[in-house]
Formats: C-alpha cells, structure tokens, sequence
C-alpha cells in the first residue's frame, strides 16, 4: 500500500503524515514540494519503518516491502537539491526490541546526517541492527546514540549537517527527541493515551499524526504546544480549566 505526502512550512513546526503497511515500500506525494523535481531513495533493509525529513517542510514514511528475504526493498520520494535526512526503525511496534537509527552518509571524503540529491540514488543493503540489546543507547530512548553511516560514491549527492527539522539543534530531528526525558522519544508518546503510538496515530485522517498537527493554528505543533504549562499537550488536555 502506497503512502501519502503532505507539505507544510517549517515556520510552524509541522510535520505531514504518510501512512506506511506491510508489503508497501514507495511512497506517493500528495502535495508539492518546495523544488520542481522529485528523485527516488531506494535499497534493501532488514524490514524497517522509513521516514525522510527536509528543509523545505517535505516529509515522508514508508515501511519496506517483506519479500520473504532478510533484505526487504523500500522506495522513498524525496525533493532534490533539498537537504533531507532519514530516520530508520526496526521492530517499530516492539517498544522493548525497538532500534531507532539516524542514517547518514560517508562519501570517503565527508560524512554528514544530511543529504542532498539531484536524481534517483539506490542506498544498497543498509544493515540496520535488530536486537535493541546489541545496541549503544545510554539513556534508554531506544534512539541509537551513534548515526550509522553509510558508504556511497555517488557524484550527484552532497553531504552535511546542517539541521533538518531540528528546532534545538542539537543533530536530532524533533520527533525523535525525548521532550520530557521520560525515555520515550516524542514519536512513540502516547499523547491522547489511546494505546497507538504517536507516529502512527492519526484519528482525523488528515494523512498526518495528530501530535504534529497544530489545531489551535499558534505555529507550534500539539505535541509541545502547552498553554496551561500542566505539562499536558492542549490538544488532549483533560486536565485544564477551561477546554482549549
């Protein structure tokens, strides 16, 4: 099953929604990017949920296509001549086995967490790990704490590190940050505790998880938009004053 493609400004720190299934592995856009182009990411994964973020407000989310094999296929549209980076996750509905990887790219003369392509580029088999309990992650968010790098020598790709969605800054993208350092990065709270993890949550059907959409339209995203400061997101807040 194909995914859809929402666009939206990075002014509001939203991020748009593509709905990955088994057996998927492309993604379809929706909207329109920032650039006129559009090129194709693909390569083989030990079954993975994929996710591109760039700077122009494009993201998409796949899941790779289960051939029966230990290198599923995946494809993934993303704009070019436009920073991106990808976030890979395997066993993403295992929250105990659950591996979180920042992919980047070592071209034998730079590394970077940040990509930016002029056409199609096939990634390869990427050896994502498996076993959380193989894994450096010190402070238990099960997002890996060393970006894995992955060798190309593809002349239409630059690479670098500038921040992609990364309001902080810090060389992670904000979903993947753990906002109230509870041990759960921000894409797999439960902000509306109805048992689905936020990335995959989506009760409105706008094609775009509900903890990144911006319902009061104050250009904060509803997962770190607290009004009442209770440390509730507003958007599923039972415990103000005043419903907001």
């Amino acid at each position: 099953m194909k995914g859809y493609i929402k666009i939206f400004g990075l002014g509001s720190a939203v991020v748009p929604f593509i709905i990955g299934c088994s057996g998927g592995g492309s993604s379809t856009p929706a909207g329109t990017a920032t650039s006129a182009t559009m090129a194709t990411v693909s390569g083989t994964v030990p079954g993975t949920f994929i996710e591109a973020f760039c700077e122009d407000g494009y993201y998409a989310q796949v899941t790779s296509n289960n051939n029966g094999t230990s290198q599923h296929p995946f494809e993934i549209d993303i704009p070019t001549n436009t920073n991106c980076t990808m976030i890979m996750t395997t066993n993403e509905k295992d929250p105990a086995n659950r591996c979180i990887s920042q992919v980047g790219f070592d071209t034998g003369n730079t590394t970077g967490k940040t990509f930016k392509i002029t056409e199609d580029m096939n990634m390869g088999h990427i050896p994502l790990p498996m076993q959380y309990s193989d894994v450096k992650d010190v402070d238990g968010d099960h997002v890996i704490d060393d970006c894995l790098y992955v060798k190309t020598s593809m002349d239409n790709m630059v690479v670098n590190d500038i921040p992609v969605m990364d309001r902080d800054q810090n060389g992670m993208v904000d979903s993947y940050d753990d906002r109230d350092d509870d041990g759960t990065c921000n894409a797999y709270e439960d902000d509306d505790h109805d048992g689905i993890p936020n990335v995959l949550d989506d009760e409105n059907n706008n094609n775009m998880p509900d903890y990144m959409d911006d319902d009061d339209r104050d250009g904060t995203w509803n997962h770190y938009d607290d009004d009442y400061w209770n440390q509730y997101s507003d958007y599923d807040d039972h415990n103000a004053t005043v419903d907001p």
